[in-house]
């Protein structure tokens, strides 16, 4: 009998909260020793600045995704960077969400972390799920793209959306929970193709099955539910682990849906090509959402300055790290910010001569 999702959930949660706090450390020292040179590795196209001489800095939270996910393992990547250009190793990580980040960076919890671009638009406004509107927090750099991914059982004919919405008068969906963008970006998504709420379309007498990371995804392996909605990287080792365990597919968007959310400049176009995963043996057409990396404005303008310059400095690095680092273009990363940048972040673009790419606000 499958257990209830939330007391699978909750159970889940707080041994993966347990196991982040003895392995972090470990995780940002390894990284750190692999890392080379440090803050001053000069593998992009930006002009490298001087290099930092025993620089001190606060100590800094940086907030990242859920447990297992990319944002984890690209920010403990960052991590050891930035804390190359500085003594005593200021930045540390933690797990956190596209939503639930810039609240926290607001409220003084932690200096930087990700978020996205409309989750960020509806924080400065104070849109649900924000009561107010956020009013300290700037932003650092636009990174990579997620995609909102779509994964069902390869059995299942159907091959976008609206196909598996009109065919079928109920299905068992998954994702994480609030924090993280997949649930919101599944009832936007939903909403476009005509149904009010997700829960519509969702087995009578079950809930949509909420869990974290590994959790969730060994919940969708073993049949607990039908189909997976995650906003996650392209590529990521997770997802092909699963479609590897579980014979599935990616089910893409309707053209119609592509156009309607395409008209709104926060989602992007995104192509999932063709053998990405086992069993993909076309591409698959989604949109996905801008990585954004953001601060508290009151973060020390030197220690801002050099995250941007770990970040521009270092792209080759980061691409061992994460593979959707390829697509990242050091001369678009001052654009598309959604809000104006922190000062320490414009001081070393301008130095770079980056901010001559950057549209304007």
């Amino acid at each position: 009998m499958a257990r209830h999702p939330k007391k699978y959930f909750a159970s889940a949660h707080w041994h993966n909260k347990c196991i982040l706090k003895i392995t972090a450390g470990l995780c940002l020292l390894i990284l750190t020793v692999s890392s080379m040179a440090g803050c001053g590795t000069k593998r992009s196209a930006a002009v490298p600045s001087p290099e930092p001489t025993s620089i001190q800095a606060p100590p800094m939270r940086f907030v990242s995704g859920g447990i297992n996910g990319s944002w984890v393992r690209i920010a403990a990547a960052i991590a050891s960077k930035v804390n190359g250009c500085f003594e005593e190793y200021p930045v540390t990580v933690s797990t956190g969400g596209t939503v639930s980040n810039p609240y926290l960076i607001q409220k003084g919890e932690a200096e930087i972390g990700f978020t996205q671009g409309i989750f960020l638009s509806k924080a400065l406004s104070g849109e649900s799920p924000y009561e107010n509107p956020l009013d300290h927090v700037t932003s650092i750099a636009s990174l990579d793209t997620t995609a909102f991914y779509i994964i069902a059982d390869e059995k299942l004919p159907e091959d976008t959306l609206g196909e598996l919405i009109r065919n079928h008068a109920s299905l068992r969906l998954g994702t994480l929970p609030q924090i993280d963008a997949s649930a919101m970006m599944m009832e936007i998504v939903f909403q476009a193709c005509g149904l009010p709420h997700p829960e519509v379309i969702q087995e009578p007498g079950t809930d949509i099955y909420i869990a974290e990371g590994s959790a969730l995804f060994k919940a969708y392996q073993d049949h607990y539910f039908d189909v997976l909605i995650i906003n996650e990287t392209v590529p990521e080792p997770a997802i092909r682990n699963l479609m590897e365990n579980r014979g599935s597919k990616i089910i893409a968007l309707d053209p119609e849906v592509l156009a309607k959310l395409g008209e709104d400049q926060a989602w992007v176009p995104v192509t999932i090509p063709a053998g990405t995963y086992a069993g993909q043996s076309k591409e698959v057409q989604t949109l996905g959402l801008r990585t954004l990396l953001i601060a508290r404005d009151d973060v020390p303008e030197e220690a801002v300055y050099y995250i941007a310059k770990a970040l521009c400095e270092n792209k080759a690095f980061f691409e061992t790290v994460q593979d959707s680092y390829r697509s990242v273009n050091v001369n678009e990363i001052p654009e598309h910010l959604v809000i104006p940048l922190h000062p320490g972040a414009e001081r070393y673009y301008r130095e770079a001569g980056l901010l001559q790419y950057r549209e304007a606000l």
